[in-house]
Parts: C-alpha cells; structure tokens; sequence
C-alpha cells in the first residue's frame, strides 16, 4: 500500500477506535452481554471449559449458544481481569477488525475510493455501533462471517494458477472461519455458507470446486474438535431436534426489512441506490457485481424466513451492505479523488463520524437500561438463609435481574410471573426484585441486606 493509502487507513481505524470504544463507555453490559460475560467468568471459577456454567451447578439449558465466544472471553478475563471495561474489548476489537478488512477487501476489488466509504459507511452505522460494540454475539459472529466470505470472494475470483499451495490454505482458513461463526451462534451463521454457495454456483470452475472441498474441511475442523473433545454432542443434538429447527422456518417475517429502514436511516437510501445498480450490472453479465450484494441480501432474507428476530440480528449485515455502499460511492466519485484531495476528505469524515455517532439519537443513549450489575459490590443475605432462596420471582420491569442473581445465588430455580401486582400470593424461599420506585403489595417486606444500586429486594411477609 501506498503511503496515501496508508495515511487514510490509520485515520479511519483510529476514528473507529474512538467510536467503538470510547463513544460507548457508558452503555454499560445489555441484558444478553451481561449472559455471556457471567458465563466467561464461571469457566475460570470452574475450570470447566466444556460445559458453560452460570452458577455452582452446570448450565445445562444454554446448549442454544456454543461456547467460543465466551472461550474468547475467559481468555481475556484470565489476562485483563473481569471487569466491565475489559468485557468490552472483545467485542469492540471485532468491530475494529470487520473495519479493517471491509477496507481491505474494497481496495484490493474496487479501489481506494471503495475502500474509504466501505469503512466509513460501517463506523458510522448507528446500530452497529450500538450492538457491534457490546458483547453481544452478533458482531463478533459478523466479524467471523465477512472475513470469511471476503477470502472466498477473493479466491474465486483470483486468476493465479500458480500458487495452488497458498490458495487451498486460503480456502481451509475461510473454512475455519465459517466453522468459528457457528460455533459463535450456531445455526444463525447459516445466512454465509448459503451466500458462499451461490458465489461458487456464479463462478463454478473446476479450480474453485476444488477449493471448496479445503473451504468445506476448514469449515468442519473445529466442529469435529468441538464434538470429540468437548461438548459439542450436546449443542449439535439440540439443533438437529424438530422443535428447534422447525421454530426458525415459520412463514415471511417483514420486521428485519422495516428495522433496517427505521435503524439505518443514515445509509439506507445509498444502499438501495447501489442494490439496484448492482442488480442491473448482473443481469447485463457481471456476475462479480452481486457477490457482495449476495452476502449483504443473505442476512436478510434469512432472517425474514425466522420468526424469532431481533434488532441485534442485523449486525452482521452491516460490513455487507457498508462495502456495496462505498462500491456505489467509488463508481460516483473520480478513482483519485480519495487520495489527491486528502485532507478535506479526512476532514469530511470527521465532521460526517461526529453528526451520525455524536448527535444522531439512540447511539450514546441507550433505549436499554445498561446491565453492569455483575462487577458492582453486592451485599448478600447470611449464606445460611442464602441457600434457602430457591425462586426469583420479578417484575416486568426488572426482568433482566434474574440472570445477576441467579451468579449471586448460584443456579437458583427461577421464574417469572409478570407484574407483581396481580395479587398472587407470596411464594416461600422467594426474592421479589423491583426497581426503584416500584411498591409491590403488602405481601411483600422490603429486605435490606440485599442491594443494588437501582433495585430494591422483597421477600415474603412471612419471611424466608
């Protein structure tokens, strides 16, 4: 790379850094990250890396979520410590990753110009910003599943014949890749091994059939290693269960189409300008123009067959649809433009980064209450009536408790029952978690001993 290129590049990372890491210092751990970051910390409690545990005893209902995540995780607390901060890093380092190789990616297919908007239409996606950078799995799963794709667009697209030896290592590392997305979510990274399919079904030449038996070994590697020597029987058996893989495939869902439209507003016109563009270019005969676009549309028309969805599940679209977007830029603008006017691109950019990440709405303010209970100082009950507690019941509007206290109590029998005050009568060995504010009947006493901050404990009148 140039030293232009590589001036732009360090910019870029370095503005992402500073959204990915200090923009979000007060959003706090969310409901799901609060989940994963509990289960990292008890495998170095346990020193069980093969079950996930929440509590004293094995966690034997979260098969839905592999593991390698939250590996990643323990590694990083084993090293950093486990504390709210360094929770953080994996995720905002995957973000920070996905960056780089967009921009790597478009420069080496489309050109500086490409590159330069890939990234910038990524950093300064709001919602990726909110749920690339918490530890959620979706955008450590997007990392996993761009940079896998992006190597196999690469290879089938590579013309070199003589470096067969290096290109079927490729291909075994974009397998690897694909088999990390799953066991990062499962059978959510499904979207990419269909988008990878129809990229070899566009390109089939005897070479790439080839590498997609090394793309196809790399992608099984891990899961086999998973299943020999830990507990991968037991996720996979889940999976392959009727009542689980019958609720993903239920009818058309419209919501991930009208999210993208409410979430993504900065972008969203660009981005259907560029799939209309790129759709014409296909069908005049360049099969290459709707590669990327295949991986962008995969999230989504996956995700619309599922009628379980979430906001969050479009993270991984969004190194996708950001690289069709600078695509579209780079075929608008002069391919010299990027580098011969530098400074004042650099400094549209921050002025364009500080409007969406700055004062666009719902990006530093969280809609979510932020979840950091699980490394605040915790005053528990005596740990003889503490192991009488066998059920926590909450409110609707403090249901995301249960997991805090299900570390605190151990693998507590919990439930929920709605809003407290539908007269139902106290329950024995119960805690009662409300916010601050919120007054249950009187079947319930207050109970002071157990604390935190923004939340108030009840237990029966009749006490424990």
């Amino acid at each position: 790379m140039r030293r232009a290129e590589i001036r732009l590049l360090s910019v870029t990372l370095l503005l992402g850094f500073l959204i990915f890491f200090a923009q979000t210092k007060t959003f706090g751990l969310m409901f799901d990250g609060l989940t994963y970051a509990a289960l990292a910390k008890n495998i170095l409690k346990t020193g069980d890396w093969k079950m996930l545990h929440y509590g004293l005893e094995q966690y034997s209902d979260f098969f839905y979520h592999p593991p390698l995540a939250m590996w990643m995780q323990a590694l990083i607390f084993k090293i950093f410590g486990s504390e709210e901060s360094i929770a953080r890093i994996l995720p905002g380092s995957c973000a920070i990753l996905t960056t780089l190789g967009v921009f790597l990616f478009a420069r080496a297919r489309y050109g500086l110009t490409a590159a330069f908007f890939s990234a910038m239409a990524l950093i300064t996606s709001t919602r990726y910003i909110k749920w690339g950078t918490n530890f959620y799995l979706d955008g450590i799963l997007g990392f996993f599943c761009f940079s896998s794709f992006a190597l196999w667009i690469w290879l089938l697209t590579e013309t070199n014949s003589a470096k067969k030896f290096r290109d079927y290592c490729l291909a075994t590392c974009s397998g690897l890749l694909v088999g990390c997305a799953f066991m990062t979510k499962g059978i959510v990274a499904y979207p990419i091994i269909g988008a990878s399919l129809i990229a070899l079904l566009l390109l089939p030449r005897i070479k790439n059939l080839i590498l997609f038996l090394f793309y196809a070994f790399g992608a099984v590697l891990p899961i086999f290693l998973w299943i020999t020597y830990g507990s991968g029987s037991n996720y996979l058996h889940l999976y392959l269960s009727s009542n689980f893989s019958g609720a993903l495939f239920h009818g058309f869902n419209w919501q991930p189409w009208q999210d993208l439209y409410h979430v993504w507003w900065p972008w969203w016109p660009v981005f259907i300008i560029a799939t209309v563009g790129a759709m014409v270019k296909f069908f005049k005969g360049d099969k290459s123009a709707a590669l990327i676009l295949g991986g962008a549309s995969a999230f989504l028309l996956a995700f619309s067959a599922n009628p379980i969805f979430l906001e969050n599940y479009l993270t991984p679209f969004y190194p996708f649809a950001a690289t069709v977007i600078g695509i579209q830029f780079s075929s608008w603008i002069r391919k010299d433009y990027t580098e011969k006017y530098f400074r004042f691109t650099l400094g549209l950019t921050l002025i364009l980064a500080t409007l969406l990440a700055t004062v666009a709405p719902d990006v530093n303010k969280q809609k979510d209450t932020p979840v950091t209970l699980w490394i605040r100082e915790i005053k528990t009950l005596p740990s003889l009536e503490l192991q009488k507690i066998n059920t926590i019941v909450y409110s609707k509007d403090s249901a995301e408790l249960w997991l805090t206290l299900a570390t605190i109590l151990g693998r507590t029998n919990w439930q929920a029952i709605g809003q407290f005050a539908v007269n139902r009568p106290a329950i024995k060995n119960t805690v009662l978690v409300v916010k601050n504010g919120e007054t249950p009947d009187p079947s319930w006493k207050k109970e002071p001993r157990l604390y935190v901050d923004g939340y108030e404990f009840y237990i029966p009148a009749a006490g424990l």
